[in-house]
């Protein structure tokens, strides 16, 4: 048999909503949803838009201006969680085994800060399946 794995549904965007300038450590979250073959062992690795290996990335504003929000992608029990995930190694992605039922990985993103201009700010991450 063929192992397979695949994403059910898009996650949801993680909306931070209105911070204060003076808020700190500001945290959100959303799901993963894979459905893998039975007994198939595989890793999930996440990537944001500037390619950072550690899931450490940067939203941009809707408008026009300089300023940029840091954040940092985590596991369910508090790990970086970026994409150093290879075939050998598990490096700092999340691994499980399919059960052939969808299987829900949380994602977790922590920000620094907020003190920023006004506006919206977004990033994409790339999800990445090895199994």
């Amino acid at each position: 048999m063929v192992n397979e794995c695949k994403i059910i549904a898009k996650p949801t965007d993680i909306n931070l909503g209105n911070i204060a300038a003076s808020a700190t450590n500001i945290k959100g979250s959303t799901s993963i949803s894979l459905k893998c073959t039975n007994t198939a062992p595989y890793t999930i690795g996440l990537v944001p838009s500037n390619d950072s290996v550690d899931g450490v990335g940067v939203m941009t504003g809707t408008t026009p201006n300089s300023d940029v929000i840091p954040y940092q992608l985590q596991s369910a029990d508090g790990r970086t969680w970026g994409n150093t995930v290879t075939a050998e190694s598990l490096g700092n992605g999340v691994a499980g085994e399919g059960n052939g039922t969808e299987q829900l990985h949380t994602v977790y993103v922590t920000v620094p800060n907020s003190d920023v201009k006004p506006a919206n700010y977004f990033d994409t991450v790339t999800i990445r399946v090895n199994y």
